[in-house]
């Protein structure tokens, strides 16, 4: 998952109350130095631990009626910051080696965990002969796409256990553009 690309193009929309208070609570434990409040509305600053206490459903509803309210919990792209564009860059993981297999599972229709920053990662580690499987699910949404996946995530599990190696899709271009839709 490209962190970078998925918050530049997330942090002003619904996704921001959703994720992130989960990410403001937890990155400055592992970051002390990170500046929260900066980067926060003053609505974002006050119920920022709250909605990291309560289940992703909650923050949702939420999310969605202060985003009709015109409220926003970042009060500009955090990776404007230096220090949570750092931070953004180092939780994104970089190509894994060829003996490390990986499966991704992505949705063309997620609009949470957008396809095409995982378009880049598909073309990035395949550049890098990482042994990558992804499977592109048509239509598919985030709330979706867990349990129309899961059958293959499990297969293929099955399958590093059994001893079976890993395939790669690279030979299979992603569905969507490795790069933002135009504006």
């Amino acid at each position: 998952m490209n962190l970078t690309e998925i918050v530049g193009a997330q942090w002003d929309n619904v996704v921001g109350w959703v994720i992130g208070p989960d990410v403001i609570e937890s990155w400055p434990t592992y970051y002390p130095d990170l500046p929260v409040n900066p980067i926060l509305t003053p609505a974002a600053q006050r119920t920022s631990a709250r909605l990291a206490g309560e289940c992703i459903k909650e923050s949702a509803i939420e999310g969605l009626a202060r985003e009709k309210l015109g409220q926003q919990f970042f009060a500009g792209d955090p990776l404007a910051d230096p220090s949570w564009a750092a931070a953004a860059q180092e939780q994104t993981p970089a190509p894994l080696p060829a003996d490390m297999p990986v499966f991704i599972a992505q949705g063309t229709a997620d609009t949470v965990v957008l396809p095409w920053p995982n378009a880049m990662v598909q073309e990035q580690w395949c550049d890098a002969a990482s042994s990558i499987s992804v499977l592109w699910m048509g239509g598919i949404s985030h709330q979706a796409a867990a349990t129309t996946s899961g059958p293959s995530a499990v297969a293929w599990i099955a399958d590093r256990f059994a001893g079976r190696p890993a395939g790669r899709t690279c030979d299979v271009p992603p569905p969507v553009p490795a790069e933002p839709p135009a504006s």
